[in-house]
């Protein structure tokens, strides 16, 4: 049984949608090629330097947390999340109009808490990390539970709030890299009071433009909070340009995915993730 089956939806709906009769209203499903491969061949991604604390990946103490499989290997990881990875790069890698706005930041979300994010942000950022066109961040911005940095024991380290509060910093500044090449980390930060506000913050889109635009081949992959009754997660969806939407298979109610795909609005890919499926189910059926 696969954690993350081997196909993803592309959903397509209306912020107006409230209710629909049937997940049909609101997720429209072409299928994505495991097969298929961003349009364009880069140059290995550009090399960039960090001045956070280095970060060891433990896969031991993350096979204990049940982050990884205990036979997980970089093969295996690699293999399972490559459609992911390639539908996500399409955007990114796309030349002219059918390159995305924002493509390089893509927030992971759920409608709800325990579904699956910040494992599949770890694993997913592990494979594209692999991918020399492309080099990844993995940023937790999951104010009210910041899982992610926790398991990589860097939740005291300076990071994304300490970023947003302070428009002298620079990302780079606050960024940790890793033992993995090509993949770093940005940790949540500092906690501050109304944490969840600061990514309302009005100054925080224009710096993510930049920062986008300093490099397409860099990939920001947000591990944020849940849709719904968050706040936070409302925040950063006007922010990306992409979202993975990951959706537990046989737990997750229909009726809570309906609501959180229609608080994300619209104007962005939104693929959905069936997490822990049996391979070959579909999703929503």
């Amino acid at each position: 049984m696969s954690k993350i089956q081997d196909a993803i939806r592309r959903a397509q709906f209306s912020a107006a949608v409230t209710e629909p009769s049937s997940p049909a209203e609101v997720i429209q499903a072409p299928s994505i090629a495991p097969s298929v491969e961003p349009d364009i061949i880069y140059a290995p991604a550009p090399e960039w330097t960090y001045s956070g604390r280095k970060i060891e990946i433990d896969k031991q103490a993350l096979i204990a947390t049940g982050f990884l499989g205990p036979d997980e290997s970089n093969e295996r990881i690699i293999s399972e999340y490559r459609p992911i990875k390639h539908a996500v790069l399409q955007g990114v890698m796309a030349q002219g109009q059918l390159a995305l706005p924002l493509g390089n930041l893509i927030m992971v979300s759920s409608a709800v808490a325990e579904e699956g994010k910040t494992f599949l942000c770890l694993n997913l950022a592990m494979s594209m990390a692999a991918d020399t066109r492309c080099s990844v961040v993995l940023v937790d911005s999951a104010v009210a539970n910041p899982r992610l940095s926790e398991v990589l024991g860097a939740q005291t380290d300076t990071g994304l709030t300490d970023w947003i509060a302070d428009s002298a910093l620079k990302i780079e500044e606050m960024i940790s890299p890793t033992d993995i090449p090509g993949l770093a980390v940005l940790p949540i930060g500092q906690q501050r009071e109304k944490t969840s506000e600061l990514l309302s913050d009005k100054h925080l889109h224009d710096r993510l433009v930049r920062i986008a635009a300093e490099d397409p081949q860099r990939i920001f992959l947000f591990d944020s909070s849940s849709v719904i009754k968050s706040r936070a997660a409302s925040s950063l969806v006007e922010n990306v340009g992409q979202v993975l939407f990951v959706v537990r298979a046989g737990e997750t109610g229909r009726s809570l995915v309906r609501k959180a795909l229609a608080e994300l609005g619209w104007g962005r890919p939104v693929y959905v993730v069936l997490n822990q499926a049996p391979a070959g189910d579909e999703p929503f059926m």
